[in-house]
């Protein structure tokens, strides 16, 4: 059996490789790991989180740096569908904490919000990062239409898949906020 430690460490750095693949299917599988590193019942980043307070005395704070548009503004109800991306290098950034980040608002489409874990859960529990499965009510059904219609949206001097582009901009911003984390374990 592997450490947390070691378990973290990996888990992270597969998220990395399989992002690095720039590929659907590579997307999806590295989204049942943010599953396991943010979402489970007892999330991993808790758990390397309590071990460090624990035998290191140290408390580090998650923090994510998301972009800082009001989003809630964006994302007008209004609306039959808008989107905006998490990732702050396209707008003024701010940093929240671990349930800020879970909850942020980056797509309504149709009557229904989603945040970044719903983004996340979708991939892991109905497109196969973990579960391959089908949609258990209309709300996951809208969000599944956004995936499999590959919505496009023009943005500036580019264009955007509102699906898988939304999930690679959550996965850089996750992993660049381990980094504190990532050098705690290595410097003990």
């Amino acid at each position: 059996m592997i450490g947390i430690e070691e378990l973290f460490l990996e888990t992270v750095n597969d998220i990395i490789n399989r992002y690095n693949e720039n590929k659907k299917y590579s997307t999806i599988k590295a989204c049942g790991l943010l599953r396991l590193l943010f979402i489970d019942s007892n999330p991993l980043v808790h758990q390397i989180n309590k071990k460090i307070r624990e035998e290191r005395k140290k408390i580090i704070k998650l923090e994510f740096t998301v972009c800082g548009v009001g989003n809630e503004e964006l994302l007008n109800k209004g609306t039959r569908l808008a989107w905006t991306t998490p990732d702050p290098i396209f707008q003024r950034s701010k940093n929240v904490d671990f349930k800020e980040f879970l909850a942020f608002p980056v797509l309504f489409y149709f009557g229904e919000s989603y945040t970044i874990k719903d983004m996340i859960l979708i991939c892991a529990n109905v497109m196969g990062g973990v579960h391959a499965g089908t949609k258990t009510d209309d709300r996951e059904k809208k969000l599944m239409e956004v995936f499999n219609d590959n919505k496009i949206v023009e943005v500036l001097d580019g264009s955007f898949n509102m699906g898988y582009d939304t999930i690679d901009a959550i996965i850089r911003i996750a992993v660049e906020s381990m980094r504190p984390i990532i050098s705690e374990i290595k410097e003990s």
